[in-house]
């Protein structure tokens, strides 16, 4: 079975500087989603693994956009499973299953899931949505996971969850990344046959057989080198294709300084050169102190001088910093079973694309 799997969708959020990525959300969802992918591959199923809506009060315009993309897919008769992440709170939940239960869709949340809930007409699909501290009857989530194993034969089985799963070597994940979700060691999955989990907004392979395809946008500043993508899968195989998410607004970091004198922006240095297919929210990273009200203006005069016909808009001022200040590193991976190369930072280089494999 040919299956699309995307996640972290984050409907209604706000970008950094408070833009509005609504719109941008739609032209992904209603367009690039329906017609790149829906019709020109044609998958017999679609899964969204988890936080479908950012906040608990998402706005009008966030709720039809999920209200059209749902009439959209029950029109062109493709069944799909929505997964409830940390994100989909009680609220929001029941508003998706009313919705989608008039067009015969699936919503699984903790309010309706256990071991033994299968969806019948999708054979080969194990679901496990996020599961709050007072969902799990006191048991942690390795004994779920291991009473799951014992339901299900994992090597036969693909797995879709909405969790924190670490690789070696790394003790716990950034605050804002963790979300209170729970966290689960990698080697708690290598059994299963294909693990496919949302939370994580970077597309990257904790294992072998264990992938996140990554949020829609770029939503946070330490996402602006992720690679975000919609995972197409072999439920019979386990194998899995990675298919890019065009970037309609993406994230620009810029290195200058307040010239006073002057009043005006001095740009010193690039994160890469921006591309004309996209809108770019502007990361700064002052070289040296100082700098007054106009300073975002000034940026975006900076950047419209030397890049016309493209849109900018401000994003956030970093503190002083040494220029390679943000870069970081790969986090040690363990392995369920060997591959062909192992994961690497995600690094953008100035008139070139995106590299082909995410770090987080």
């Amino acid at each position: 079975m040919r299956v699309l799997i995307s996640a972290d969708w984050h409907l209604g959020r706000q970008g950094i500087g408070g833009v509005d990525l609504t719109p941008y959300q739609k032209e992904l969802l209603l367009s690039w989603f329906l017609d790149e992918l829906v019709l020109k591959l044609r998958p017999e199923v679609l899964i969204v693994a988890g936080d479908i809506f950012d906040s608990k009060r998402p706005s009008a315009e966030a709720l039809s956009l999920f209200s059209e993309f749902v009439n959209a897919i029950a029109d062109l008769r493709l069944p799909a499973v929505f997964l409830a992440g940390n994100h989909d709170l009680p609220g929001l939940v029941t508003y998706m299953e009313g919705i989608l239960s008039r067009h015969g869709l699936h919503m699984i949340s903790a309010a309706n899931w256990s071991e033994k809930n299968v969806i019948v007409d999708l054979p080969g699909l194990i679901f496990l949505p996020h599961l709050s501290v007072y969902r799990r009857e006191g048991r942690s989530m390795e004994e779920i996971l291991e009473d799951l194993a014992s339901r299900y034969d994992p090597s036969n089985n693909v797995l879709i969850t909405h969790l924190t799963i670490l690789e070696s070597g790394r003790e716990a994940w950034d605050e804002w990344e963790m979300g209170f979700v729970p966290t689960i060691r990698v080697n708690m999955l290598c059994e299963w046959k294909l693990v496919v989990s949302g939370h994580l907004h970077g597309h990257h392979t904790p294992a072998s057989n264990v992938v996140y395809p990554g949020s829609l946008l770029k939503y946070h500043p330490q996402e602006k080198n992720q690679k975000k993508t919609v995972l197409l899968v072999d439920t019979e195989t386990g194998q899995w294709e990675a298919l890019s998410v065009p970037q309609k607004i993406d994230m620009l970091e810029v290195i200058g300084y307040w010239n006073k004198d002057y009043g005006q922006f001095v740009l010193e240095n690039l994160h890469r050169a921006p591309s004309d297919d996209a809108d770019f929210l502007v990361l700064v990273t002052l070289s040296r102190p100082g700098g007054d009200l106009s300073l975002a203006k000034g940026v975006i005069s900076a950047l419209e001088a030397k890049f016309p016909g493209i849109k900018f808009l401000f994003g956030k001022v970093h503190t002083v910093a040494h220029p390679h200040a943000n870069e970081s590193s790969a986090a040690p991976t363990l392995k369920c079973a060997p591959r062909e190369e192992p994961p690497g930072v995600l690094r953008l280089k100035a008139g070139k694309g995106p590299a082909e494999r995410g770090a987080r």
